[in-house]
């Protein structure tokens, strides 16, 4: 995406890549298809413009995916590992005794999705990863790393914190590898990219006959707090995507997380941005889980004709791509409790998304009031979901005119944070509402979580 000096979006291109499930659990991507995805965009979208007026750069990534490659080559020597990929589970409960350690370390919790355990799995399955090891060749790290290094004329190995810390190596109060993690995880630090803030100068982009620096990495559901300027702290952001992410921007980092994610958003060489984060799994993820189930197409169903909860309809224990916040299991599979037909089904997977946001929810505002939510992504354009979220969360909802928050928050930040970007029109405002039926379903839903969890 394409943005000029007024925070106005001029011009976007979008290639669409393949997922990959080579086994039970696995979830990849063709890195050399993503890498080539990402230069027809950037063609595409420069094709009417006067490319000597582009003036910088930013990249967003997704913060759990990994990759490995040869750092004298450029050749790649895995898949790109994705944050659903969770392979790993089995050896990450042999670590359950650190738990606390790695939690008081990063602010996160052992979990597979994180990188850590994907590159030691890469370290010990893959030929290609142990030949560059051996030779001194090897360079491994989170995909916004990868993408960065192969994108550039330079070829620097740098990642960014808020990247860095998904890779349960990280420790975000030293701005370093942590060399506790990188011994109990098996992953040495040379193989490592060097550590540097969100606002640093990672190479230059060939675009045709001109050089654009890339002057801003950053994970995207941090970039996502930003695309309505500096993040305000009284407000819960929630990303609507794959999965559903919320934050909480604060000053300083809670002792007790409750269970929720204790993060760095973003650090310019100042004063670091300090986040609470919770993570909803099955979101986007959820629905086209059922879409498959039920041999749904897209034109089959629609999020705004969710009805109020039916005493019929069956609860769905929502561990698409494994339980995240509060809850950290990987080991649920998800599964209905209850028969229901197709749209009934599709009801409660709707309904389970916003009761795991809610049950988040509830954790932020023993840490920190908030007093509004803030909705972006794919999701969020339902008025209807937006609407249930505010009559069980109890909290008015707020979506924009920003569909794509990511980008518009890298653009931000990559443009230097200018004052002048008009705020984002609001689109929709939900005022909570009475809804004893889905509050009712959402306790029935609590009960049934608190037994599969205890078995």
């Amino acid at each position: 995406m394409l943005f000029n000096s007024n925070g106005e979006c001029i011009a976007q291109h979008t290639v669409a890549i393949d997922t990959l499930h080579s086994c039970d659990h696995c979830v990849e991507h063709d890195p050399e298809q993503l890498m080539q995805s990402i230069l027809t965009a950037i063609d595409q979208v420069v094709n009417d413009i006067d490319i000597t007026n582009i003036v910088s750069a930013g990249l967003a990534t997704q913060r759990s995916s990994i990759v490995c490659w040869d750092r004298v080559t450029g050749k790649t020597l895995s898949p790109v590992i994705s944050w659903q990929d969770t392979r790993t589970a089995r050896k990450i409960e042999t670590l359950s005794d650190q738990a606390e350690f790695i939690h008081a370390e990063t602010g996160l919790r052992l979990s597979a999705h994180y990188g850590a355990s994907k590159l030691k799995w890469c370290l010990e399955n893959l030929p290609g990863v142990q030949s560059a090891f051996e030779y001194k060749q090897l360079a491994m790290g989170p995909l916004a790393s990868f993408i960065a290094y192969k994108l550039t004329r330079e070829h620097m190995m740098f990642v960014d914190p808020t990247n860095a810390t998904r890779t349960l190596l990280y420790n975000p109060a030293t701005g370093n590898w942590s060399n506790s993690l990188m011994e109990l995880f098996g992953v040495p630090e040379n193989v490592l990219p060097e550590c540097v803030n969100n606002i640093s100068r990672f190479g230059h982009i060939q675009i045709r006959n001109h050089a654009v620096e890339l002057n801003t990495v950053i994970g995207d559901q941090p970039a996502a707090l930003f695309a309505y300027g500096s993040p305000q702290k009284e407000k819960v952001y929630i990303n609507l995507g794959t999965g559903a992410f919320l934050q909480m921007i604060c000053s300083s980092l809670p002792k007790d997380s409750m269970g929720l994610l204790k993060s760095i958003a973003f650090h310019d060489g100042s004063k670091p941005v300090y986040s609470i984060e919770g993570t909803v799994n099955g979101a986007g993820s959820a629905l086209q889980w059922i879409a498959n189930v039920l041999n749904l197409a897209d034109s089959d169903f629609s999020l705004n004709d969710i009805p109020n909860s039916g005493i019929h309809v069956p609860l769905f224990i929502n561990s698409v791509s494994g339980l995240g916040s509060p809850f950290w299991r990987s080991d649920v599979e998800p599964h209905f409790i209850g028969e229901g037909n197709a749209k009934e089904k599709l009801q409660s997977v709707v309904e389970s998304i916003i009761f795991l946001i809610v049950e988040n929810l509830e954790l932020f505002q023993k840490i920190k009031r908030c007093n509004q939510i803030v909705v972006s992504g794919g999701i969020s354009t339902s008025d209807r979901f937006c609407q249930l979220l505010a009559d069980l969360a109890g909290k008015q909802v707020l979506r924009t005119s920003i569909t794509e928050a990511t980008a518009r928050g890298t653009a931000w930040l990559s443009a230097g944070q200018p004052a002048n970007w008009p705020k984002p029109e609001i689109t929709l405002q939900c005022k909570p509402e009475d809804n004893p039926e889905l509050l009712n379903r959402y306790i029935q839903w609590q009960e049934a979580m608190e037994r599969v969890l205890s078995r």
